[in-house]
């Protein structure tokens, strides 16, 4: 039997998840700007409204604005399943 060592395991794990966000990031490259832009407003608007909605965008750090719009994309995701 050829059995993988848990070492081997986590460096595919890695490669695996490595090779996902170089996708991802090529993909981001090559978008177009106008739709990245409206891509960026929604973000914003979306983390800036609802439950946020007293928020003053200026005051807003980018990565709260990115762990807003993840957290809920995630959570309406699970309340669909």
């Amino acid at each position: 039997m050829n059995k993988i060592s848990p070492s081997n395991q986590r460096r595919k794990a890695m490669r695996r998840r490595n090779d996902h966000w170089k996708f991802w990031t090529w993909l981001a490259t090559r978008l177009p700007r106008r739709l990245a832009y409206f891509a960026a407003i929604r973000v914003i608007v979306y983390s800036t409204s609802g439950k946020w909605g007293k928020t003053v965008i200026p005051s807003v750090a980018a990565m709260t604005v990115l762990e807003r719009f993840r957290n809920s994309f995630y959570d309406e995701k699970e309340k669909k399943l």
